[in-house]
């Protein structure tokens, strides 16, 4: 099946002129008609949801657990009835108005910022494992099961 425009000979015209229109969501009002438009903004849709809300649950309950441990204020570590921890919602709420508000570009600031973060804090992490593990002379064979050498 070929997607591609009748007013285009090729691919790659196709794709230089196609400007700010992202070739997916083309390809699919162009195959089948406004149906796959709706099908793929339902997707788009449906995975920036799923997104935010893991965000959501993942940030608030690791403020929760970070509160409890004393390594926010405590006032974060409070739960209702139903074990939602409201503070932190609340928190995260008002941290993301805020940066809202301050504009697409502080937004992918943060973005990148949050990226390296977690990979240093990923390349940390394993550094740490691997030197409790060498120290309890484990690391042998951590390094083996991992790279199948047994």
């Amino acid at each position: 099946m070929n997607n591609l425009p009748s007013e285009y000979s090729s691919w790659r015209d196709y794709i230089s002129n196609i400007g700010n229109k992202i070739a997916s969501i083309e390809s699919s009002k162009n195959v089948l008609g406004i149906t796959g438009l709706a099908i793929i903004a339902s997707s788009i849709i449906g995975a920036i949801a799923t997104g935010i809300i893991g965000n959501l649950i993942a940030s608030t309950r690791l403020i929760e657990k970070m509160a409890k441990d004393s390594m926010l204020p405590s006032y974060l570590k409070k739960v209702d009835e139903n074990n939602v921890p409201t503070n932190a919602i609340l928190t995260v709420l008002a941290i993301s108005i805020i940066i809202a508000l301050l504009g697409l570009s502080a937004i992918d600031w943060i973005v990148d910022v949050a990226n390296l973060s977690a990979s240093i804090a990923y390349c940390y992490t394993s550094y740490i494992a691997f030197k409790i593990a060498k120290e309890e002379n484990t690391y042998e064979n951590i390094i083996d099961k991992e790279l199948f050498l047994d």
